[in-house]
Formats: structure tokens, sequence, C-alpha cells
């Protein structure tokens, strides 16, 4: 009788282990589910004390929290995972928090964790860069050299390397590095673009390449590329067929603390179907007009995130080309007074 019960039990848990195994199988999302809820709860504890220690401006308690977090997720799966993400946008709430040299003292064992998972992260190569500063100058040097390298076009590392005239001791040779890297660098390098661990932006985020799109038609992308700053540039733009328009949408993530310069809309690269750009009506998520004049834009450009422009104007129709001149100019991070400071030592 026994053995019976023993072999009608076994029978039925082996055949409901594989009917589980089976529905695991072919349901991605229910694996899916199951397999990430632990990752989900370590996340949310995690993600509460990190925020209550940067609100406390205990950043002994946010390293502390972030390196157990990163051990946690590095016994789950070696080097970069699901996880990692999670971590990144913590690291970042707390580093965008951090105001004094202690506090990125504090987090610098957790930028040197993030460094040996994966030292291609642009953002902690600056971080690191910024909190050796004040202990280790030539490595210093290393970190926020090597971001620049990763993203030319991002300004975080340019803006630390300001921090390092202002932080590092007197006696220390800083001007080569800081007439390399900055004076030299900053206001003329339009190669890379922005990077970001967490968001994907248009064209890969490289400031060079931009589009217009008609209308609301988003799907049909027509790209250009900007190859200098502080110039007019005339862009032309020949449609497949004969369009009827009522906007023109640009499109791009430029640079961060930028203007734009936009001028000459020309329909048809007829004189007589010039848009006049004081009628238009401007529309973004993210910039600013500075000026309008009947054939001139100025735009303000604060930031590096996806950038969608668009100028309604009236209806036309049986529009075959479309062109206009824009010119992108860098807003300087500092006044001129720094780099004739350093040319003059």
């Amino acid at each position: 009788m026994f053995k019976k019960i023993y072999k009608f039990f076994l029978i039925n848990s082996l055949l409901l282990f594989f009917i589980i195994i089976f529905i695991l199988l072919i349901n991605s999302d229910l694996r899916r589910k199951i397999f990430y809820y632990p990752t989900n709860l370590i996340n949310f504890y995690f993600e509460t004390r990190i925020n209550y220690a940067v609100s406390q401006k205990d950043f002994k308690k946010v390293s502390q929290y972030l390196g157990q977090y990163i051990d946690i997720s590095q016994k789950f799966s070696k080097g970069k995972n699901i996880m990692l993400v999670s971590i990144f946008k913590k690291l970042t709430y707390a580093s965008e928090k951090a105001l004094t040299q202690d506090d990125f003292n504090n987090l610098e064992n957790i930028y040197k964790k993030i460094d040996n998972i994966d030292d291609k992260i642009y953002l902690n190569n600056v971080w690191l860069g910024r909190s050796l500063i004040d202990n280790d100058f030539k490595l210093s040097q290393f970190y926020l050299s090597k971001a620049i390298g990763l993203a030319p076009a991002s300004e975080e590392a340019f803006r630390q390397i300001l921090n390092i005239y202002n932080l590092v001791k007197k006696d220390e040779k800083i001007d080569d590095f800081l007439t390399e890297q900055f004076c030299k660098k900053f206001l003329t390098n339009m190669n890379g673009g922005t990077s970001d661990l967490i968001n994907t932006n248009f064209f890969g985020g490289n400031i060079k390449d931009f589009g217009i799109f008609l209308n609301n038609d988003a799907q049909n992308i027509y790209k250009q590329q900007i190859n200098k700053f502080d110039e007019y540039i005339e862009y032309q733009f020949n449609f497949e067929n004969q369009k009827k328009i009522n906007s023109i949408n640009l499109i791009g993530t430029f640079y961060k603390g930028s203007i734009i310069k936009i001028k000459n809309i020309l329909l048809n690269t007829n004189k007589d179907l010039k848009i006049n750009l004081s009628k238009i009506i401007f529309i973004s998520n993210n910039n600013y007009i500075l000026k309008e004049t009947n054939n001139e834009l100025e735009i303000l450009n604060p930031t590096d995130e996806n950038n969608v422009i668009t100028l309604l104007t009236d209806q036309y129709e049986n529009i075959e080309s479309l062109s206009f001149s824009m010119k992108l100019e860098k807003i300087p991070l500092t006044n001129k007074a720094f780099c004739i400071s350093i040319d003059e030592n």
C-alpha cells in the first residue's frame, strides 16, 4: 500500500515538474516575472535605503549600501548584468547630490567597483576622476582624459577639469593638462557624441547628426551632418515626391549649452517661397527662443537629450525640396580669463 502511494506521489510530482518546466519554456512573460521578482525586491530595498541616506547627506551610508547592492548583483551574475542599470541610476542620483570633496571621496570605492565591471562608462570615469583630485592628481587626469575620449561632446568631464584648477594644490604642474584638455579641445571638438548608460538618443547621441521630418511623418527622416561650429552652412533636403507642408520638425541631440541659429528657409530653393520666420509658431520640449526676426531664429539648447524643434508654418503644396542655413555656437563654460591666466603662467 505504501509503495503504491509513494509511486503515485512520485509520478505526479514528476509530471507536475515537467508541466511547470514546459509552461516556463513556452511562456516567456511568466518566466521573466518569476526570475525577475527577487531582483525587483532587491532593487526596491536598496533604492529606499540609498534615497534616504542621500537625503540625510550621509554619503558613507550611501557608499555602504551601493557596495552591498553591487556585491549582491555580482552573485547573481558576474560582470555587466540586468541589475547594473538600476545600480547606476542610484549612483547617478547620489553623485548629482554630492557637493563636497568628502562626498566624492566616500563614493570613490563605488566608482572603482563600477570601473572594474565596465571601464567604458563615461560618467563613472568623470566621477572617479573627480573623487581622486585631492589624493592622486595624475590618476585623476587619467580618468578625466579617458572620459573625454569616450564622449568628446559631453561637457561633464570639462566641468571637472575646471574644478581641478580650483581644488588642486598650487604647486602641482597642471597648466599643460588644462591647456590641452580644456582650452584647446572644448570649444572646437565636434567628434563623438554624448554618452548615457540608461537612455538612447537620436542618432546615437552624435551631435554632428541631425535631421528633419515634415508634418507628423516621423517615419521619414531626412538626415544631414554638422561639421563646423560658428559658421552658417546651407543644408538642402530633396523629397522623392511632391509634399504638402504645414510644419517642419528639426530633430537631433545637438550640443548641450549651445545656440542654434536658423535662417533663409526656402521651399523649392525659390526665394519667392521664403518662409517669414517671425510668422512661424515655435514649439519645443527643451529649447528656448532667444531672438527672432523675419529672417533668423536664435534658439537656446540647454540639454543633450533628444530634441524636436517644430516650426508651424502656413500650408504649402507641391514642394519638392527645402533648404535652410544653420549655425551651431557653443556657449563657453567659463570666461576668457581662465585660459588667458593659464597662458600667462
